[in-house]
């Protein structure tokens, strides 16, 4: 059996104004990187994105207000981003002793917010839909999604002299019409 204590846990930290200001600019991440001296593949996750539509930034939130950082760093290193700017506060309890712990959620909690956040970024693209990609590669052209996964389309594109099949992450695609219009 294994040790649930080797399991992935995440640190919750509550964003000031400010730290909102960075999620909506796509810049929180690297700040909470540089200020944790963190390697590039040490998880965080904001549960949020940015992509450009139209010309406009366009941020999709599922929870306002709150980023999570992996642990695995000594717990002053987290609760010392209480003194940036940008984050309210690292959510903690007050053990027996008058001592602040740190609170963790499950990596099965921050997976499940993942998937919702891919499923509000998807909504109203189905099979056989007509697309416009809006940024990209193979921006403005227009296509029929033939596939799905959790973070692409599956797009054909028939063009004068070729037709091709390509994957388009799903925040790049605009529905223009669905399958069965």
């Amino acid at each position: 059996m294994a040790d649930q204590r080797d399991d992935l846990t995440w640190v919750v930290l509550e964003l000031t104004h400010l730290g909102e200001v960075k999620v909506e600019e796509g810049t929180l991440e690297g700040m909470l990187r540089r200020e944790l001296s963190l390697e590039p593949d040490h998880p965080i996750f904001i549960p949020a994105t940015t992509f450009r539509k139209d010309g406009k930034v366009v941020t999709v939130h599922l929870m306002e207000g709150y980023a999570f950082v992996a642990s695995g760093l000594a717990e002053v290193e987290y609760l010392a981003l209480e003194h940036m700017p940008y984050v309210n506060q690292v959510m903690t309890t007050v053990d027996c002793h008058g001592m602040r712990v740190m609170s963790v959620i499950s990596n099965a909690r921050v997976k499940d917010m993942k998937v919702r956040l891919r499923k509000i970024l998807s909504e109203g693209i189905d099979m056989g839909a007509s697309i416009r990609v809006i940024d990209g590669a193979y921006s403005n052209l227009e296509g029929t999604v033939v596939g799905l996964d959790d973070d692409d389309v599956m797009v054909r594109f028939d063009l004068r002299s070729l037709k091709i099949v390509t994957n388009v992450p799903r925040v790049f695609v605009e529905v223009l019409s669905d399958a069965g219009t």
